[in-house]
């Protein structure tokens, strides 16, 4: 049996009939009302710059220092990764890395000292349950580490 193609008609009235309601949601129909207005941010803070020109196009006391929290683990990993280290090699768990994660309350992967784990372990503990010592271990393989 084949298939017939819709009438134009039908097409025509269906668009017209789905725009219509799009246009209708809040969501678009907020963006159409206000195209200059900011969208509302519920941060603390917030700062959007133009990367070109370096003008600041959104700030909400952007300039307050804040804590990083977990982006320094993810930059780690994708240095770990843009260096293409092998991630099958062995590295030791040093008594440093559990010190560092008490000193400083971070969070842990509760690595053991003298464990060997590979890098692709290592990035799975500094990514899934944010491990600082896992981090650190990970800055120590394509770096000097801190005090290196």
């Amino acid at each position: 049996m084949a298939l017939r193609k819709p009438k134009t008609r039908h097409l025509v009235i269906g668009l017209t009939a789905g725009g219509a309601l799009l246009v209708g949601t809040p969501l678009v129909a907020s963006a159409v009302s206000a195209p200059d207005a900011p969208p509302p941010v519920a941060a603390k803070g917030a700062k959007m710059l133009d990367v070109n020109s370096g003008e600041s196009l959104y700030d909400k006391a952007g300039d307050t220092a804040r804590p990083l929290a977990s982006t320094t683990k993810i930059m780690v990993a994708s240095v770990v990764l843009d260096d293409k280290t092998d991630l099958d090699t062995k590295v030791e768990v040093k008594q440093q890395y559990r010190d560092y994660v008490t000193e400083h309350h971070a969070s842990t992967a509760d690595l053991q000292t003298g464990d060997k784990v590979t890098v692709r372990q290592l990035l799975y503990a500094a990514l899934l349950p944010s491990g600082a010592d896992a981090a650190y271990a990970l800055a120590e393989v394509v770096g000097e580490g801190v005090g290196g």
